[in-house]
């Protein structure tokens, strides 16, 4: 088994070697992602294909604006602006802050604080807190996302 570290500055070290191109992970090989809450879009360093299956686990917490700070399943609002402001977020019926990934910056899925998913479409993995766009500066936090493919 193989575990794989992503730095802020999208390197990832992969056993003793720097790659900056995404790679493939092997069964039973893992990555953490560090995922800012104030970034729109994090790269996870790991291309992935259709059919294959991966565990998904996530630690830390991150704050929207000034709502109490959560973890990665986010939260659910009844504010009035916030209900408005769910159009403009990635995918509008998931919680505020409920950490999500895509492929290709395409296919959109929700993770929260675990999850195990077969991949419905193939290219580089991306991770991102589901807020609205353009609000992602007055974010703050980090998760610590621990990807495992396990087929």
């Amino acid at each position: 088994m193989k575990i794989f570290f992503i730095f802020p500055v999208s390197l990832f070290v992969c056993l003793n070697c720097i790659c900056q191109n995404p790679c493939k992970l092997s069964v039973g090989d893992s990555i953490e992602i560090k995922v800012s809450a104030n970034v729109f879009t994090t790269s996870g360093g790991i291309d992935v294909a259709k059919g294959e299956i991966y565990k998904f686990s996530s630690f830390g917490e991150w704050i929207d604006a000034g709502f109490p700070a959560t973890d990665a399943n986010g939260f659910h609002s009844n504010n009035p602006v916030l209900m408005l402001g769910r159009i403009l977020k990635r995918m509008p019926l998931k919680n505020y802050m409920m950490l999500c990934g895509s492929i290709k910056k395409a296919h959109h899925f929700p993770i929260g604080t675990s999850l195990i998913r077969k991949m419905n479409a193939s290219g580089p993995l991306n991770l991102y807190p589901n807020d609205a766009r353009f609000f992602y500066n007055n974010n703050k936090g980090e998760m610590r996302v621990l990807v495992t493919r396990i087929k």
